[in-house]
């Protein structure tokens, strides 16, 4: 930003003066002030009392202002302030203070105003663009208060670290090109902040990935959203169960029994290259992707109590780390769509409860308070709600139901009420729909199917699979290669 300025002097009393400013209000980015701001407020206090002698505000009708009759000498202050309203309101967009002594006439004061911006975050609909297709991102400006900085349309400029993979217009859409991960980064040029967030780009339509017992022991099966164009993608006499796509889509994760007993494997999306990622006596259960896809939490009884506690290990296997650590029971990891956090179930408290905790493992928050259990998070794309699966008293039993809450454990709303076991549910990619398992036949236990319903109501309920086998623990993919 540059500076504020003014023309001439002009002749006042001998034994008073003033100060005039002129503002150049922009209509481009690089301009006087922030291209956003309507108004700015002038504030001239005394130096050593800090007592206000004047104040004006010049807004784009009135560009040029003036503040007289101040005595001679006086030394003063000067606080010029912009702002998103001609009225001088809103949160500051920039500031800045300069030091005059009156003079005997008016005079011109130039100054350069610095911006209150002090991080930005940029925001997508989800976490994957389609080749082809597009996608709206936000950039919101903040203070150091964690205030929102109104930033002018034309002062944010868009970038994207691989153009083959995405392009970014001037206005914050990125256009998905080839298959990969990008980041896209929006820089106000104002203030020289910028801050980004990381998409991936993919070439073919939802799947959903989930385990069956239809042909014997329990195999992985991919199917399109509608529950058309069925593959297994597994085969062998052992069980595989619990895929769990890679937020880039490229690989699974999974737990199985091929080779003795529960461990974590990983896997190409179309089910070659296994990989065995653990290798303990105990069981290792529940794999989920940290977004950038370099590492896996699950769920073990491998400590020495044999209670349940988190681990996370790079995507390799290498580098495991105990996250809880708790005497109680912590059960089913989820990793928030921005990395920063994983949710899971715990009994620390009594009965399994949702909580939150730093990807670290620090600051664990219970999320829930209910008399029965709450199990299996599953985070929405956009990270701000939460699905899993509560117990509900039903005549002389109970059975499980899904439920929705926001991400910090306010606003819980029930989908399903159904006399059999609704569970396991996640998220399509756009956050519109939750795929899940329903017993339909609670009298057997054998008959699960795969069932999609809207997110806000539990509506539109859809059978996907229909088979009278136990399909189970589906995984909508968000980034299918």
């Amino acid at each position: 930003m540059a500076a504020l300025c003014g023309c001439s002097t002009t002749t006042a009393p001998v034994d008073t003066g003033g100060f005039r400013f002129t503002v150049d209000f922009p209509q481009v980015e690089a301009a006087l002030v922030p291209t956003g701001s309507q108004s700015v407020r002038f504030v001239i206090k005394t130096k050593g009392t800090q007592v206000v002698v004047g104040t004006t505000l010049a807004t784009r009708s009135n560009p040029t202002v003036s503040v007289g009759g101040l005595p001679a000498g006086l030394e003063c202050i000067i606080r010029a302030s912009a702002y998103p309203t001609a009225e001088g309101s809103g949160i500051m967009q920039a500031t800045v203070e300069v030091e005059r002594t009156v003079g005997s006439g008016i005079q011109d004061v130039p100054f350069t105003m610095v911006s209150t911006v002090a991080q930005v975050s940029v925001s997508a609909p989800g976490p994957t663009v389609f080749v082809g297709g597009s996608s709206q991102l936000t950039a919101t400006a903040r203070n150091a208060s964690n205030a929102i900085v109104i930033v002018g349309a034309s002062a944010w400029r868009w970038t994207t670290s691989d153009a083959a993979v995405a392009t970014v217009a001037s206005n914050g859409v990125v256009t998905g090109v080839g298959a990969g991960t990008v980041t896209i980064t929006a820089t106000d040029t104002e203030s020289g902040i910028s801050g980004s967030a990381l998409l991936h780009v993919t070439t073919t339509a939802d799947q959903i990935a989930f385990h069956s017992n239809r042909s014997g022991s329990a195999q992985i099966y991919v199917m399109d959203a509608d529950g058309s164009n069925l593959t297994r993608i597994t085969s062998n006499t052992a069980n595989d169960r619990g895929p769990v796509w890679s937020f880039a889509g490229d690989r699974m994760a999974f737990y199985s029994d091929r080779d003795g007993n529960w461990e974590i494997y990983t896997m190409a999306a179309d089910g070659s290259a296994p990989v065995r990622i653990t290798n303990d006596p105990a069981d290792d259960f529940r794999p989920c992707w940290s977004p950038d896809g370099t590492r896996i939490a699950f769920y073990s009884n491998r400590s020495p109590d044999a209670s349940w506690d988190i681990y996370v290990a790079h995507a390799d296997g290498s580098g495991l780390t105990n996250l809880t650590a708790n005497a109680a029971d912590d059960q089913y990891p989820a990793w928030s769509p921005d990395s920063t956090r994983i949710a899971f179930a715990s009994k620390r408290d009594g009965p399994l409860h949702i909580y939150v905790m730093s990807a670290s493992g620090a600051n664990p928050t219970r999320l829930t308070d209910t008399q029965y259990d709450d199990w299996a998070p599953s985070w929405s794309p956009d990270g701000t709600r939460i699905a899993f699966q509560r117990v509900y008293a039903a005549g002389a039993g109970y059975n499980w139901e899904v439920c929705t809450m926001n991400a910090d454990g306010t606003s819980i709303v029930r989908l399903t009420d159904y006399p059999g076991d609704d569970k396991f549910p996640t998220w399509s990619r756009d956050g519109s729909r939750i795929v899940f398992t329903r017993d339909i036949d609670p009298g057997d236990g054998e008959d699960f199917e795969v069932f999609s319903m809207r997110a806000t109501d539990g509506g539109d309920l859809r059978n996907l699979t229909g088979n009278a086998s136990a399909d189970e623990r589906p995984n909508w993919c968000w980034a299918p290669q």
